[in-house]
């Protein structure tokens, strides 16, 4: 097995860097924060009901006098049920394959040869697992679907050939095909993004204009159910192809000094884009996901999307207290692997239908 970082590119010599902190890593897009937008409910276990009641019809009639007809009006209860799915990770790593790298300043020596653990070599693995995790729950709380096949497929599936589908279907329904179904059901749920249909990628961003990107919002607050735009809480959640442009078509319509606090050139840590009443953070692990796995070679699935909801509407059911509950980093000395592995169960949930507005 190869070792866990690929020193391949690298020419190596006794005479060349032998301090693994001097490594430079390759630029990535930092997956935002998990717990910010979404609601964590811990204990959920399969088949666990959630309950929703709903709200009384019309009351209040004209007196009726003596001997009146009471009225039938009853509450409504409406549920979905839970179905957390496991997933895991597991790494193994053998100290013979970091021989002729330069990773073999980084072991231990002696008897202790073998163990990888607290050296500044699985420290690194480590710290880039992490990030690798925290990417790992937006695509597998968005984009997972127990239904994804590869476009070559058939039959033919939206991701992009050579790319392992276990990888997006470890969820059996992320929240896009929630979302999706949401919209298909209710049209009203949707504000359609043309530029999503074109023919080639290049088009599909270059008919994306700014004034249809600041639309597209715009129709998202105002088309929104009266449930949603009630909630005091609600937020936006887009892509930054569309929060782009929306940037651009604020800054054409000469507004950027008005904007220029909020806008900030979009720094996760400012605030997000305040526009049409509704504060807009963009996500740009979505475009990463997309770009990288949602392309048929000629055009990408669905480029441009954006959401309107709220926190609590988005839930996240773990049967732990956490999201990840377990960690661990060890090594075996009768096999003399080192061994990183997580696992847990998650099962993301659209809470209520009703209190969101998707585009795409």
């Amino acid at each position: 097995m190869a070792s866990a970082i690929d020193f391949s590119q690298l020419t190596f010599t006794d005479e060349q860097i032998r301090d693994l902190k001097e490594l430079l890593f390759d630029s990535i897009v930092e997956a935002e924060d998990f717990g910010k937008f979404h609601t964590v409910v811990p204990g959920i276990v399969s088949g666990k009901e959630i309950g929703y009641v709903g709200e009384f019809g019309l009351v209040g009639k004209a007196g009726q006098g003596c001997d009146p007809t009471p009225d039938t009006f009853r509450l409504g209860i409406t549920k979905k049920i839970w179905d957390p799915q496991v997933w895991e990770i597991i790494r193994d790593e053998c100290f013979t394959d970091l021989e002729n790298t330069m990773a073999v300043y980084a072991k231990k020596v002696g008897t202790e040869e073998a163990d990888l653990t607290g050296t500044a070599y699985m420290m690194m693995v480590e710290e880039k697992l992490k990030t690798a995790i925290k990417k790992m729950l937006w695509r597998l709380s968005w984009f997972s679907d127990e239904d994804h096949a590869n476009v070559s497929d058939s039959p033919a599936g939206v991701i992009t050939d050579g790319v392992d589908v276990d990888y997006f279907n470890v969820i059996k329904s992320g929240y896009w095909k929630q979302l999706f179904a949401i919209a298909a059901t209710d049209s009203d749920r949707r504000v359609t993004i043309a530029a999503n249909s074109q023919s080639t990628k290049a088009l599909q961003f270059s008919t994306l204009t700014p004034t249809l990107a600041d639309g597209y919002l715009q129709s998202l607050v105002y088309g929104a159910a009266p449930e949603l735009r009630q909630q005091k809480n609600k937020i936006g959640l887009v892509t930054r192809s569309i929060l782009d442009k929306v940037e651009q078509f604020i800054t054409g319509q000469g507004l950027q000094p008005l904007y220029e606090n909020s806008v900030n050139g979009f720094d996760f840590g400012a605030p997000g884009l305040k526009r049409h009443g509704v504060t807009w953070f963009p996500i740009d692990v979505w475009d990463e996901i997309i770009l990288a796995y949602f392309s048929d070679g000629t055009k990408l699935y669905r480029p441009h999307r954006a959401v309107l909801t709220t926190p609590d509407n988005l839930m996240v059911g773990v049967p732990s207290t956490e999201i990840i509950e377990h960690f661990d980093s060890f090594f075996d000395k009768r096999s003399r692997k080192n061994r990183i592995e997580a696992r847990d169960k998650m099962d993301p949930k659209i809470s209520i239908d009703k209190l969101t507005q998707v585009a795409f």
